[in-house]
């Protein structure tokens, strides 16, 4: 075998042996195929550890393989919340027919409300939290609607936000709750055959924001639609614009 015939055989094999071995990989990773469905898996090791070869079926070796592939991968640092946030809404109605046919096909309704929302934030890191403020912002629509005569009275209006604050120390384990500030809502209800298409006037709360806060980082929220808050900072500026 000449000189250049010998090299090109042995850089064919190096090659080879570089695709069965991926590169990150400090030490060699023996691959073998032994009858159709077993196979021998090598893992890396160190002058700490002991090489470990072991023969799986491939359906016992794609769970070890693939938590061996996770333990390479870093865990993202942050992200997991020390606390835990969670808001519910309380809703008193008080609901009236004014008005439906003797035939059931058409209905309509006097719904008076007053809605607030019950917020609670727990601790849940591995020592106490101090001055956290918890900042709470409601959107809704501030029209009013009433029962007049034979049909609706309706007053429309602009979006509003209602919002506060409310601050609270956390010792390991521990939670506080309170709740918002109150809205009433006056709206009237139409219904087509009482479970077909409905139409609502009045007022109705549009979403809300809630976001806990220490040392100005926001450590939790909660926000509902998705794009309550951008909607909230569009009303604020309307009303700033107003102002000036």
């Amino acid at each position: 075998m000449t000189n250049e015939l010998h090299q090109q055989c042995r850089h064919r094999r190096v090659c080879r042996e570089y695709i069965a071995q991926p590169p990150q990989f400090a030490q060699p990773v023996d691959y073998g195929i032994e009858g159709s469905n077993l196979f021998t898996l090598g893992v890396p090791t160190s002058k700490s550890t002991v090489r470990v070869m072991k023969r799986f079926s491939i359906g016992q070796a794609l769970p070890f393989s693939l938590a061996l592939f996770l333990s390479f991968v870093p865990q993202a640092p942050g992200q997991i919340s020390p606390v835990r946030l969670s808001v519910s809404k309380k809703e008193n109605m008080d609901t009236r027919n004014s008005y439906f046919d003797a035939g059931g096909t058409y209905r309509r309704q006097q719904v008076d409300s007053t809605v607030s929302y019950a917020i609670e934030v727990r601790n849940f890191s591995s020592g106490t939290l101090s001055n956290l403020m918890v900042k709470w912002t409601v959107l809704y629509d501030a029209s009013t609607a009433s029962v007049a005569g034979g049909g609706v009275s309706w007053s429309s209006a602009h979006l509003k936000v209602l919002e506060g604050d409310h601050s609270c120390n956390l010792g390991l384990g521990q939670k506080c709750g309170f709740d918002t500030d109150s809205l009433d809502l006056s709206s009237v209800r139409t219904d087509y055959n009482y479970n077909g298409v409905r139409h609502q006037y009045g007022g109705a709360v549009i979403g809300y924001c809630v976001e806990v806060f220490k040392d100005d980082k926001v450590l939790a929220s909660e926000i509902q639609p998705p794009d309550t808050k951008q909607r909230i900072q569009k009303v604020k500026d309307r009303e700033q614009s107003k102002q000036k």
